[in-house]
Order: structure tokens, then sequence, then C-alpha cells
């Protein structure tokens, strides 16, 4: 374990912000965590502190961070138990998250094939509760395991007391910063092409799907479509940077979803704009939709930033574009949602000033 000084984190975020961190320390092993405790350098910036987890979910605003960057470099993977129907697997938290999900198919096994193409680290996936089409990271999640920098030990944090909400969890909430996540336990199940009953019913994998001819559809099928999907629609990650979907989709009550209505049709009198019912309170629209056929935004390009010209829900830095040109550009579009439908979006994206 070396403590490194005024090292760029341009390699470390998947908007290749440029951003150089004071002091910063990778981690390879739990034991280098708690050699680090007791470092001159923990003491002293132990207020000022930011763990990465891959850089996949976090927009650094600031040309300098003025504190110890922690690079969870764990890695491992290993069985914890192996049942007749389904397998618990424990992965340390710099395992690549896509390679993770490749690598439970190829194994026979299933229940995490949608989230394939989702960049970053499986020590992220529970602190944003990791999710598309259809499925989210919380429901395959057993328990994570960390040190809890409150208690001064490592634990275990069960599923239940993970708290996972649509993009959301205790780690993002309440326990943002006071807990070092080592290793996720997941929960997957054997394939069985009797049972196997894949979420593939969902926009555009269901019409992938249907153009392919395929009614059955196995995991490794879902993977494939969905990663043909996902290529599509945002950029090569390593060219460009971006971290993927940078709002969630908007919830709204029913008496904001007819207000919202009215507006969108004051624009464009003869769109309709898909939603789902949660409950009978709430209904949730997709931004990206909103983004793109209402405010226009789909292509959109401001100098080194923009939103990309086959996703308008994908804010994408171009070149040398800094954290505060990104984030200018997100507030402008958040502002925009606002006074021009009367709906609030919020990021899915953390930011790091």
């Amino acid at each position: 374990m070396e403590i490194q000084h005024n090292i760029s984190l341009k390699e470390y975020n998947t908007f290749h912000v440029d951003c150089k961190a004071k002091q910063f320390v990778s981690i390879e092993t739990a034991a280098d965590f708690l050699k680090l405790l007791q470092s001159r350098e923990w003491v002293h910036y132990k207020e000022r502190i930011l763990f990465l987890w891959g850089g996949s979910n976090i927009l650094l605003t600031s040309p300098t961070f003025d504190g110890l960057v922690v690079c969870n470099n764990i890695l491992g993977k290993e069985i914890v138990t192996d049942h007749e129907h389904e397998v618990f697997i424990k992965a340390g938290a710099w395992e690549e998250w896509s390679s993770f999900v490749e690598r439970a198919i190829d194994h026979g096994l299933y229940g995490i094939e949608n989230l394939i193409s989702i960049p970053g680290k499986v020590g992220a996936a529970p602190i944003q509760n990791i999710g598309a089409y259809g499925t989210e990271i919380g429901n395959a999640i057993v328990s994570v395991w960390g040190y809890n920098l409150e208690t001064k030990e490592y634990e275990t944090i069960s599923h239940k007391e993970c708290f996972f909400g649509y993009r959301d969890s205790i780690f993002k909430g309440i326990r943002k910063d006071e807990f070092f996540i080592t290793d996720v336990t997941f929960r997957l199940q054997h394939f069985d092409p009797d049972t196997y009953a894949p979420i593939s019913n969902y926009g555009s994998v269901a019409e992938e799907l249907a153009k392919k001819g395929i009614t059955k559809p196995t995991p490794r099928h879902m993977i494939d479509t969905i990663t043909e999907i996902r290529a599509e629609k945002l950029p090569d990650r390593h060219k460009v940077g971006t971290w993927g979907s940078f709002f969630k989709n908007a919830v709204l009550t029913q008496e904001e979803f007819e207000d919202f209505t009215e507006r969108v049709h004051r624009i464009k009198p003869d769109l309709t704009i898909e939603h789902y019912p949660i409950n009978e309170e709430f209904i949730k629209i997709p931004t990206g939709r909103v983004l793109d056929h209402v405010l226009g935004y789909r292509g959109h390009r401001e100098w080194n930033v923009g939103c990309r010209e086959k996703q308008a829900l994908c804010i994408v830095n171009y070149g040398w574009a800094s954290g505060q040109e990104i984030l200018h550009f997100a507030r402008k579009i958040q502002k925009e949602c606002h006074d021009k439908l009367g709906i609030a979006i919020e990021p899915e994206v953390n930011f790091i000033g």
C-alpha cells in the first residue's frame, strides 16, 4: 500500500474528467484498508475521503480533490453455497461488473442478465442499486460486506438493511461515506429451460427479440440482445466520457402527471408520452423520451458537452470538458424540465466537489 500525491483521476472516472487527487491510495486487500486507517494521511483527511469503485456513478465537479481518494482494488470470486436451483456467489468490489455478468451466464446461471453492459465495478452496484430493462440489482443481492467507519469493524449488511429503492440504497443515503464495501454476495439461479422466465417484455428488448424471431429467449439471448441495444444507444465509454443514463425516470403524482400532460400538449399537441403506473398514486415517465421528443435534446451539443445523438438521456463529454461544464449543462436541462414541463428530474450521478 503506497500513498501517492497529485494523481490525475481522468482514468478513474467514466466521464474522463481531469481532476487531480491531492492524495491517492489503491487498496488491494481488507488488511490494506486496516493499515490505511492507521496512517497519518487517513487521520489528516478523514473528513475528506472519496471511495472509488470504478468512478462509474460520479461526476467530479472541481479541478482538484483536496483530500484522500481510496481506490478499492479488491478482486476475487467464490461460490459460498451451491444448491439444486440456486447459488450464492461472493465477488470482490473491483471486479468488472459486465465481466461478472458474462461469466455467470457462461456458467449456466441467471438473474442479472438484463444488467449487462452497465459500466462500473461490483462494489458500485449496490450503492446505486443499478437497474435496466425491468431488473434491479438489489433483487439479486443477499448481503454486502465491508468496514463500518462508525463502529470501526468489518460487518455484513443484509439485503433488508440495504434499503434498496429506485437507483438508491442506504450506501447512497445515511451510510454514504461511512461504509467501505469489500465484497458483495449475490443469489443467482441455475438455468432450466423449462422454468426460465426472463423479463423480456420491456420496450426495445421485446422488439429486438421479435425481429430475431426469438419467442423463448435464453439468458444468452437476453445478454446478446441487450448488449446490442446498449451499444446502439450508448457510446464506447473507453473513447467518450459518459455514465450512461444521467437522470432518473421522473415519478409523478396523478395531479402532477395531469399538469405535465397539459404542458406537453401546449408544446407538442399531437404527442403522447409513454407512462407507467407504479401504483394508484404514482406514475413513472421515461425522462429520455421527454428530453428527446418534447425538449429536443437528443444530439444537442454545447462545445464539449452534449446529449448523445442516439439517446437524449445520455450526457457525453466529447472532449476536454470540465466537471463544472458538464454540471452546468445538466442543471440547464433540469431547469428547462421544471420551467416548461413542471417536473423535477433527479440525476443518477453523484456530484463530487
